[in-house]
C-alpha cells in the first residue's frame, strides 16, 4: 500500500523531533555510559527510565528473533511500536516533568535528571541501530548527531556498528506489567476526555481499586498517570471512600473503576 509508505516517510519527522528533543536536554559535554554500566545503576533510577530500557530490551529481542526467521513484517512492526508508542508517546512525555524539576529546591532532581538523560541517550542510539536496516539513510544522519561513548565514537558509520542485542539486567517484566496496568487507566482517561470534549481542562481523577496489589501499583505510578492523562491529580480511593460529586464514571477492568471530576460544586470549592 503506497499510502502506508508515505505515512512512514512522514513518520521520519517523529524521529527527527525525538533527536531534537534529546539534544535540547543533553548538556554540552554530556557523555553517555556503556550499556553494561547502566544495568548496574538502574535500581536507583526513576521508574520510567528503567521501564524504557526494559521495553527496549524486549524490542531488541523480538526484532532479532524475527529477523533470524526472515519475518520482516513482525520486525518492522515491533521496532516501529517501540519508537512510536513507548519512546515518543510515553517516555519522552514522562521526561518533561523530570527535566523541569528545580535542582535548587529538590535534592533528588540532579540524580533523576542524569539517569533520565542516560536512559534517553542510550535508547536513541540503540533504537537507531535497531531501525537502521529498515531506514538506512535517516538513521545514519541522526546517529551521527548523538553523543557517544568512546567506543562508539571510534566507529565512523552506523552501517558498521554492531547490531543491538539484549543487555543483561535491562529486562524487568514486573515493571513492564505495572506500566501496562497504568496505561490501561490512561487510555480510559483519554477516552473520557474525548467523550466530554476536554481539550485544555486538567481534571482530577479518582480511582477505586478492589485489588490491593494493583492499588499499590497505581498509587506508585499516579504521577505518571496524571502526566500521560493530562490530569490535575490522580487519587486512589481507600476503603469505602467515595469520589466527589460531579464525576463521570468509567470501568477500566473488573478491578478498577475510574471517576473523573467534571463539575466542582460551590460547597466543594469553598
Amino acid at each position: 500500500d503506497i499510502k502506508r509508505v508515505v505515512s512512514y516517510r512522514h513518520w521520519c519527522n517523529k524521529l527527527w523531533n525525538a533527536i531534537k528533543f534529546a539534544m535540547m536536554h543533553l548538556p554540552e559535554g554530556f557523555r553517555p555510559q556503556q550499556p553494561e554500566q547502566l544495568a548496574q545503576q538502574m535500581d536507583s533510577w526513576p521508574l520510567a527510565a528503567r521501564w524504557i530500557l526494559s521495553r527496549l530490551s524486549d524490542a531488541v529481542e523480538t526484532v532479532n528473533k524475527a529477523m533470524e526467521a526472515y519475518d520482516f513484517s513482525s520486525a518492522t512492526q515491533r521496532v516501529y511500536a517501540w519508537w512510536q508508542y513507548e519512546l515518543c508517546d510515553v517516555f519522552i512525555e514522562l521526561m518533561k516533568p523530570v527535566m523541569a524539576r528545580d535542582e535548587a529546591t529538590d535534592p533528588d532532581a540532579a540524580a533523576a535528571k542524569d539517569a533520565t538523560r542516560q536512559a534517553l541517550c542510550v535508547s536513541l542510539e540503540t533504537g537507531l541501530r535497531l531501525l537502521h536496516p529498515f531506514m538506512p539513510f535517516v538513521t545514519e544522519d541522526l546517529w551521527q548527531r548523538l553523543p557517544k561513548t568512546p567506543k562508539q565514537a571510534s566507529i565512523p558509520s552506523i552501517m558498521i556498528a554492531t547490531y543491538p542485542i539484549p543487555v543483561a539486567g535491562w529486562a524487568q517484566p514486573d515493571l513492564d506489567r505495572r506500566y501496562e496496568e497504568a496505561q490501561a487507566v490512561v487510555s480510559t482517561i483519554r477516552k473520557l476526555r474525548s467523550d466530554y470534549g476536554l481539550t485544555k481542562q486538567r481534571s482530577a481523577v479518582y480511582i477505586a481499586c478492589s485489588s490491593s496489589s494493583l492499588a499499590r501499583t497505581l498509587k506508585q505510578l499516579s504521577a505518571d498517570i496524571a502526566c500521560l492523562g493530562t490530569c490535575s491529580e490522580v487519587v486512589l480511593l481507600e476503603g469505602d471512600a467515595a469520589a466527589p460529586a460531579g464525576c463521570s464514571v468509567a470501568i477500566v477492568n473488573e478491578a478498577i473503576t475510574l471517576h473523573m471530576l467534571l463539575k466542582v460544586s460551590c460547597k466543594q470549592h469553598t
